[in-house]
This record gives structure tokens, C-alpha cells and sequence, in this order.
């Protein structure tokens, strides 16, 4: 053998390992059920994520009525929403304050489960 011809070998002139099953490339359960979570995922989140941006602009244009009432409706019925914002914001904060006490890897908060944003800050 010359060098390089170990480069050359496929698929078809390797001896087969018949610990593997025949099968094992294809997409099990599992996987698929992964995929399908996963692009229901996609799909809920951008969803949301245009929900946002349309009733942030709404909320925007609110400013010029200052009705007192939308201002309490929107605190009694969102308030849990912004609550769970304040948490995510929270913990946005202190993972890119390199002066202030990290985040705990694991938290009780509601904003457990949210990933702040890569600290794009010079070094």
C-alpha cells in the first residue's frame, strides 16, 4: 500500500463490524420525536417572539391616551409575564456584569430555564 490509499477506503472494502446493527444510521423514535419537539418548538417560539414585537409597537402607540385603565389592566393581567421578563432581564444583567456576583448554574428562579445572551463585551 502506497501512501494515501488508506484515504481511499469506502463503505463498500471496509469489513463490517458485527457489533453494529444494519440500522443503526437510520432515524429511530427517538430521533424523530426529537425533530417533531423540536420544529414545534421553532414554530411556537417565533410565534411568540412576532406576538412581542406587534403588541410592543401597541404599546408604544398606548402612550399617547395615558388611560390609566389599559395601565392596570395591563399590570393585573401581565404582571405575571413581567415578572418572569424582570427574572430573564435579571439574570441577563448579572451574567454579562463581570462586577457584580454570577448566576448560579442552577436557580429556583423562573428565569431557570433561560440562557442569557453570549457577553459580547471587550475582554
Amino acid at each position: 500500500m502506497s501512501d494515501g490509499d488508506e484515504d481511499r477506503w469506502d463503505d463498500e472494502t471496509l469489513p463490517r463490524d458485527t457489533e453494529v446493527p444494519d440500522d443503526e444510521d437510520l432515524p429511530d423514535r427517538d430521533d424523530i420525536e426529537w425533530e417533531t419537539r423540536a420544529a414545534t418548538y421553532d414554530e411556537v417560539m417565533h410565534k411568540r417572539i412576532e406576538q412581542l414585537k406587534r403588541i410592543t409597537a401597541g404599546l408604544e402607540h398606548q402612550l399617547q391616551f395615558r388611560d390609566q385603565r389599559f395601565a392596570d389592566t395591563l399590570e393585573q393581567k401581565g404582571g405575571s409575564f413581567f415578572r418572569l421578563a424582570e427574572a430573564c432581564l435579571d439574570k441577563e444583567d448579572r451574567a454579562t456584569n463581570n462586577r457584580a456576583i454570577a448566576p448560579r448554574t442552577w436557580e429556583s428562579s423562573d428565569a431557570m430555564f433561560y440562557r442569557p445572551l453570549p457577553c459580547l463585551c471587550p475582554g
